[in-house]
């Protein structure tokens, strides 16, 4: 019997057709990967620079070195662990390019840890010589360190000079910007020979320390310290006739001006004024509580006047004179990378010069 004749169309069992898929060029996928991880090391390097507050400074050369080690420890991290995820996302899939990209990713996080951390133990090199050179400079030779005056007298007694526009007067021209090749601050004259008082950390492993005044730099030298009290007396050869008194007296609430050059204005010429209250007076069992290896007899005048970095080592006054010297704003940023907390400034008291200065 002849078989029945096949009618099924044979293009019916034909595999349907299906687009031939093109192959991205490895070179294209590194090239998205190292663009994707440069994108997210920029990001992560701009979050920490905002949070850590170095847009403060005028440049990161001012910036504490503790604090661009904080930050390049965050960056790294921060990097590494987000281009991980990353990589572990692209480890879902098994695709060629899929595997190229993570690939390029271990290179760049292996690239992030090793730049990152020599960047990180070279800048802690440094900051160790140059503590280690400071420590070893001699300071000039003086035939004794100066002691510093300081004045008992208050507003509340019936001391005419306690005038809060006298003073201020003479606090304006008793003021003067200091600079060195590590950043800039302020210092202010407490006797009529050339004696200016100022933060230690102004001046901490400075080779050049200067006056920016308005007729041209007036270089000065140090004559006493007090590192534990953040604390140095410097010395200029120029009489200063506008001097501050310095005075442990003062009261809750009381009005006061801090006088400075923040680093984010100019740098010379007239002195920036701002003004604000006596916050609280932080006792030597509240900076200890704190600092643990903090002196036996220092303590701080807080204040809420506003004051950014160039404003250390300027005068705290009072209507009688300066009771105390700006030391440091309160800021979480050395601790944990946040942003700092507004209206909370120390200043290192008149009564702790005193300590500092004429005990020794």
């Amino acid at each position: 019997m002849d078989e029945a004749p096949n009618t099924e169309n044979p293009i019916s069992r034909q595999t349907p057709h299906s687009p031939t898929r093109r192959k991205v060029p490895a070179f294209l996928l590194v090239l998205a990967a190292v663009v994707i991880g440069l994108t997210i090391a920029a990001v992560v390097s701009w979050l920490v620079y905002v949070g850590s507050g170095l847009y403060e400074y005028d440049s990161l050369d001012s910036a504490p070195t503790h604090l661009l080690i904080q930050a390049l420890a965050w960056i790294v991290g921060g990097t590494f662990g987000v281009l991980y995820l990353l990589s572990r996302f692209l480890k879902k899939s098994s695709r060629r390019s899929a595997r190229i990209g993570r690939w390029t990713i271990h290179i760049l996080n292996a690239t992030v840890l090793v730049l990152g951390g020599v960047a990180i133990i070279l800048l802690a090199i440094a900051t160790q010589f140059s503590q280690a050179v400071n420590r070893s400079t001699p300071l000039p030779a003086t035939s004794t360190a100066p002691s510093v005056s300081v004045s008992d007298k208050s507003k509340s007694s019936s001391d005419t000079t306690c005038d809060m526009e006298t003073t201020l007067e003479k606090a304006i021209g008793a003021t003067y910007p200091v600079a060195t090749e590590n950043g800039t601050g302020t210092a202010f004259a407490i006797d009529a020979n050339g004696t200016l008082l100022t933060a230690y950390h102004v001046i901490e492993g400075a080779q050049s320390i200067v006056l920016n005044l308005e007729d041209g730099q007036v270089k000065v030298d140090v004559v006493n310290t007090a590192p534990d009290y953040d604390l140095a007396l410097l010395k200029v050869d120029r009489a200063t006739p506008e001097y501050l008194d310095i005075v442990t007296n003062y009261d809750l609430a009381e009005d006061v001006y801090v006088l400075g050059w923040p680093g984010n204005t100019f740098f010379t010429g007239q002195v920036t004024l701002s003004q604000g209250i006596v916050s609280r007076t932080v006792s030597t069992v509240d900076v200890q509580y704190v600092v643990k290896s903090a002196p036996d007899d220092i303590s701080f005048v807080q204040t809420d006047a506003a004051v950014n970095p160039g404003n250390s080592g300027g005068a705290l006054v009072n209507a009688c004179g300066a009771i105390g010297v700006i030391s440091a704003i309160s800021t979480s940023s050395y601790y944990s990378g946040l942003p700092r907390e507004e209206g909370i400034t120390y200043a290192i008291s008149g009564q702790s010069v005193k300590n500092a200065f004429n005990s020794q």
